[in-house]
């Protein structure tokens, strides 16, 4: 405890009793580096009780349950917290926490794999979260490898000549499915780049859509999916626009302008389990004894 002023006064006074001003002078500098000192020695023990805090706290951090947990079992708690419009948002999040979880959700394909969607025009979709913008779009998909990831992609004029469909036709051979939304008609380009790429996990592809208008001798071939099983498309045109791998078909969602080229298609589908056809009824009219033809039907062997 620092004794009080006036009994220091009465301690100095019988101190410097016999001494000259200058030797006071002189008492008063050594007590001054005798402060600096002290001082200095304080700092340093501050310091040390500081750095044996931050020692505490990180064996707590390590002490905690989070740390005991197998990775499976926390990358299972990673993906109960992802919502379904925000999901992206929510793996990017998590991967910014801490370097342990950055690790963990970095060398975990399947928190990448779920779906993204893809429009070269903007960057909010309708429902506003579920998104990917394009400056992270290489590591959404290089982080996902080699799992399949379904992708849902807006079609526009300009979306060929994009840079965010380069980086997306990059992956196709890892596509479990492909949304696609938009006028079909207006993105020939990319639709050509897309037949020509190696497609062999496209297990659903939603929907195609054909004009009148469409240049049926330029239009690509997509037999080379092995794996398409669902299929949704809608035919403007009298003619077949384009050759697909009916036979392998299970799921086959089809509107179409003409009965004819409906029923055409469905000869080929051998393999389907369930299909809805959307058409119209036969060109000539019945006769006063046959039925009207329906102009939706719905078929599951």
């Amino acid at each position: 405890m620092v004794a009080p002023f006036h009994t220091a006064l009465l301690e100095q006074k019988e101190r410097t009793k016999n001494s000259s001003r200058a030797d006071i002078q002189r008492f008063i500098e050594q007590s001054e580096l005798q402060i600096i000192s002290l001082e200095s020695q304080i700092t340093a023990l501050v310091e040390l009780c500081d750095r044996e805090r931050i020692c505490i706290a990180a064996l707590r951090h390590l002490h905690s349950p989070i740390h005991i947990l197998p990775i499976e079992l926390l990358v299972e708690i990673f993906e109960l917290t992802f919502r379904e419009y925000t999901h992206i948002k929510d793996v990017f999040r998590i991967s910014q926490v801490c370097s342990d979880w950055r690790q963990v959700t970095r060398s975990t394909p399947q928190l990448w794999a779920r779906p993204i969607h893809l429009d070269p025009r903007n960057n909010q979709d309708r429902r506003g979260s579920n998104l990917l913008h394009a400056d992270d779009l290489k590591a959404w998909l290089l982080r996902s490898a080699p799992l399949a990831v379904p992708v849902s992609l807006v079609l526009d004029y300009e979306s060929a000549d994009h840079g965010i469909s380069d980086e997306v036709l990059t992956t196709a051979p890892r596509w479990r499915s492909l949304h696609l939304d938009g006028p079909f008609y207006t993105s020939m380009p990319f639709l050509s780049r897309l037949a020509q790429a190696k497609l062999e996990n496209l297990e659903e592809l939603v929907p195609l859509r054909f004009s009148k208008d469409v240049d049926l001798a330029a239009f690509p071939s997509f037999t080379s999916v092995p794996r398409l099983k669902k299929l949704f498309m809608q035919i403007h045109s009298k003619a077949l626009p384009i050759l697909l791998p009916w036979a392998q078909l299970i799921d086959l969602t089809l509107v179409s302008d003409f009965l004819r080229l409906t029923l055409d298609i469905l000869a080929q589908c051998t393999e389907l389990t369930r299909a809805t056809i959307h058409t119209t009824a036969l060109p000539d009219p019945p006769s006063k004894t046959d039925a009207p033809a329906s102009p939706s039907t719905t078929y599951a062997p």
